[in-house]
Formats: C-alpha cells, structure tokens, sequence
C-alpha cells in the first residue's frame, strides 16, 4: 500500500478538515510543541469516517476542503512548524513527512 501511496501521492488530490477561517486543522504533536500535522483523506468514505472522529475533539465548525500536493508544499515552505501529515488516519494511518516521504 505504501508504495502505491507513494506513486499516486504527487498525482492526487486529497481531503482535509479546515477551520473557520480555512486553516487545515493542526494536529500538535505534544501539548508544549509548535509543531504539527495535518490529516489528509484519499476519498469521501475516508473523510466521512474520519473526520466525524476528528470533528468530536474541536468545537468549532469544520469544514471539507480539497488539498493538492501542491497545496502541501506550500504549507511546507510557508510554515517551519508544519511536519507533515497523516493519509488516512481512522484506517491506514500511514505518516508522511513535509517533503512527502515515509
């Protein structure tokens, strides 16, 4: 799976959760940390699932927004504490850095 992820990650597009003001949703990686991920979906079935579990953990409306690899590396160069992102966190889990490599 990973190596058909990684084949079709610089192609697709991708599904993520952004905030009111249309920020992705930042995932911290510890409480005192800066830095962060962001969860992104292959498919709708993915996000519904995922997201639904997102979603319990924020209080403000969410909402669905496309994400290209392009939009990633932006967020990359734009933001040092960016560190990457999860595809599909709910089931596959599998974890990218922010250059897109396992």
């Amino acid at each position: 799976v990973k190596t058909n992820i990684r084949k079709a990650y610089p192609n697709e597009i991708y599904f993520t959760l952004v905030d009111e003001i249309g920020k992705p949703v930042k995932l911290t990686l510890t409480e005192s940390s800066k830095e962060y991920i962001i969860a992104i979906f292959t498919d709708i079935r993915e996000y519904a699932m995922g997201s639904a579990k997102i979603s319990k953990l924020f209080l403000d409306d969410l909402k669905m927004k496309v994400l290209t690899p392009d939009d990633i590396s932006k967020i990359a160069v734009e933001d040092e504490y960016f560190q990457g992102f999860v595809i599909n966190p709910h089931s596959q889990n599998f974890n990218m850095n922010r250059d897109g490599e396992f």
